[in-house]
């Protein structure tokens, strides 16, 4: 059994954020990553010095309103397995002033090691490609200054494959980096960095090849516990080692999330106080897993396991108390999976005056008025929910256990109690008729007053999910295993008696499409925007306020600039169609004038 050694040496691993959607576009804001905070989190829970920066604050600020790398450079960066066999080539000289200045930037900080976290922050295949394509010829540069250890981790080296980089390292002479982490890292990091990178140390049944470490996905260490998903949960296990740490947010250039809507969207002349209103928003998560068993999720087998309610506002406090954070993005399943918790954890987070504000994801059960009004008064300004149709026979085949009528009862409680409101509604569900697709778009005009944002996409099936191990329960017959070019991965099934794959798959596209119509779609966008309701709710404190500016702010808006350009700079994770640096060219009056 290994577990935590006593840190034996002065050391000081230097923890980096990879840049992502910064190497295509200018952000309109950088939000900090969970993932990363989770894991330089377990690193502080080991006693490791560890000094924490985020790139992709770094450079968006290079950005300075101009494209920093060319759509040619970034096709470049894509071809991460050329660039790993190829040890000398000229680059293009963009690419190489960028890494120049990664360098530099890097060098002015002191450590012994070196771990970077590849995020996954989109579902485009382009971003993680050129992310581990640039990130490779950074670690080769830091490579030839000096000959710490690199470590890289994250969900983008999960989706790449570790047998298409392994493949791609063998046919090279170099190896720009020393340990590849597969899997969750803030378990795992701390336990390899405190061996003082002896893997001697490290468990049989972690994989070891050369100077390549893989922490493989049918193995997972916890605290030097090796747990077979043969013979145990070990993704809850995970899960629940995970929910004991607390995420780290002592980041180096953290200051730099803070913002405003001034700035990112500046008006002229700025006539309110809540666009100078300054605003950043930390992601938190205190639960996994799901109470539902809904037939399409991948969540249907996992239980929900919660930290205790007086645990989490213990550590809002901290956050509130020592790093003056205000605004949360809690990113849990159902926040009121039992009346119970949801009313410990807004009554800690009222007794204690936190003056906090926050969104979740809820579910339709224990919403009462009492609750909705605890949430609101606890800081609660905005719930996601999971409605998926408002078609009883479509709730009843995928498992909902919910009528629409409970489901309207939720919706309508948190919208009298000032929550701002959106719903998921997927279409494509096995047998939808015409009709029931009519009644849906009855619903959606019905509501669209108390439903503030919609989500909507088509049906997905994937992999162990109720729907795909039964699938003749649900009149269902699959054909093929797809990727799409956006990395969706799923199973493309048929109709039992109906419409075959192809057709069924182009009428629910087409559906979702004239869905988005239904909401005025630049609109839509502008509201569903968290920094914009954070700000506003900051402020103006109740929702009909939040309302009435909201539209009076985007009509003021659409007499100063292209909505259409302005829906699209605010869609953090729009990268095609959009040019960042034509935005501002367009644009730079306004930015000019507020600076």
């Amino acid at each position: 059994m290994f577990g935590f050694m006593e840190n034996s040496r002065d050391q000081n691993l230097l923890f980096l954020v990879a840049p992502n959607l910064t190497l295509f576009r200018e952000l309109p804001y950088v939000e900090p990553a969970l993932g990363s905070s989770l894991v330089t989190g377990g690193l502080k829970h080991a006693h490791i010095p560890t000094t924490y920066v985020d790139l992709n604050l770094k450079f968006n600020i290079l950005h300075d309103k101009k494209t920093l790398l060319a759509t040619s450079t970034l096709q470049y960066l894509q071809k991460w397995r050329h660039i790993i066999k190829t040890r000398k080539e000229t680059l293009p000289s963009d690419l190489d002033t960028v890494l120049n200045k990664a360098v530099e930037f890097i060098g002015s900080f002191s450590y012994s090691a070196i771990a970077i976290s590849l995020n996954r922050v989109t579902v485009f295949h382009d971003v993680f490609e050129s992310s581990f394509g640039f990130i490779t010829l950074l670690c080769r540069r830091l490579k030839n200054k000096s000959d710490q250890k690199i470590i890289l981790g994250g969900q983008i080296l999960n989706i790449i494959g570790a047998h298409n980089i392994k493949k791609a390292l063998d046919q090279s002479q170099d190896h720009p980096y020393d340990y590849l982490f597969f899997g969750d890292g803030a378990i795992a990091l701390p336990i390899l960095v405190n061996t003082d990178f002896d893997t001697d140390k490290l468990t049989e049944h972690v994989k070891h090849t050369g100077e390549l470490f893989i922490h493989g996905k049918e193995w997972t260490l916890v605290d030097g516990e090796e747990l077979s998903n043969t013979t145990t949960d070990t993704e809850t296990v995970l899960r629940s080692k995970l929910l004991n740490i607390t995420p780290s947010y002592d980041i180096v250039n953290g200051s730099h999330y803070t913002t405003s809507f001034a700035k990112i969207l500046p008006q002229t002349p700025c006539k309110n106080h809540w666009q100078e209103a300054e605003i950043a928003i930390y992601p938190y998560k205190f639960m996994y897993g799901c109470s539902h068993k809904c037939a399409f999720c991948k969540e249907a087998n996992n239980p929900l396991i919660a930290k205790p309610a007086k645990v989490v506002v213990d550590i809002l406090e901290r956050y509130v108390n020592e790093k003056g954070i205000k605004n949360f993005l809690f990113l849990n399943s159902q926040i009121n999976f039992s009346q119970k918790y949801v009313e410990e954890f807004c009554s800690e987070i009222i007794k204690r005056r936190l003056n906090i504000q926050y969104s979740d994801s809820a579910c339709f059960r224990n919403l009462s008025k009492d609750v909705c009004s605890l949430l609101r008064e606890s800081g609660c300004i905005k719930l996601w929910f999971g409605l998926e149709s408002p078609i009883e026979r479509i709730l009843k085949l995928i498992n909902k256990q919910l009528s629409i009528d409970e489901a309207l009862r939720g919706i309508i409680n948190a919208h009298d109690a000032g929550i701002w409101i959106c719903v998921n509604i997927i279409v494509g569900f096995p047998h939808e008729t015409d009709e029931e697709f009519n009644e849906l778009c009855s619903f959606i005009r019905t509501y669209s007053d108390i439903v503030n944002c919609w989500g909507f996409s088509s049906l997905e099936l994937h992999h162990n999910t109720p729907m795909f191990n039964d699938p003749d329960a649900y009149g269902i017959i699959i054909d093929h295993k797809y990727s799409r070019e956006d990395n969706i991965y799923g199973y493309a099934f048929s109709e039992t008696r109906g419409l075959e794959w192809k057709a069924r798959e182009t009428k629910a596209l087409e559906r979702e499409e004239l869905l988005n119509s239904l909401v005025t779609p630049y609109k839509h966008k502008i509201m569903s925007n968290d920094y914009l309701i954070f700000a506003l709710y900051q402020c103006l404190h109740d929702k009909p306020s939040v309302v009435m500016e909201l539209n009076k702010y985007i009509k003021s808006l659409k007499q100063l600039m292209d909505v259409h350009d302005v829906a699209h700079w605010l869609r953090y994770k729009s990268i095609y169609g959009f040019d960042s640096s034509n935005y501002f060219n367009k644009n730079a009056a306004l930015y000019n004038k507020h600076g």
